[in-house]
């Protein structure tokens, strides 16, 4: 892949991202002003989301957990796709997720359970 496609694709994915949204509807206000104010890009998101996970973005959306923006971006990979949510304030890797699993941190209490019994 050539230089010039490869600092395209973020753009790409950016712009599929607003069409995306876009087509879903009209993008909140409150999302926007989020976005505004993050220190973290959605171009930086998704780099960090690729590196992280070993594959293209091929969707993002803003996502708000407990009042803390996060940026979930969705990235591919041969077999899979895994949803990877970044701080949009500090730019880090917060959670990775199987594609189909939902944001909550499931984990503590499947050990809880375990440990029950």
């Amino acid at each position: 892949m050539t230089m010039a496609l490869k600092m395209l694709l973020p753009v790409v994915t950016a712009i599929a991202f607003v069409a995306d949204a876009a087509g879903a509807g009209v993008i909140a206000d409150d999302d926007v002003s989020a976005m505004l104010q993050a220190k973290v890009t959605l171009t930086e998101a998704i780099a960090t989301a690729e590196k992280e996970a070993g594959g293209k973005a091929v969707s993002a959306s803003i996502d708000d957990n407990d009042g803390a923006l996060l940026i979930g971006v969705v990235v591919a990979q041969s077999d899979r796709t895994q949803k990877v949510l970044i701080d949009a304030q500090t730019g880090k890797v917060v959670k990775v997720n199987a594609n189909g699993e939902d944001g909550d941190d499931g984990e503590e209490d499947d050990d809880e359970e375990d440990g029950d019994e």
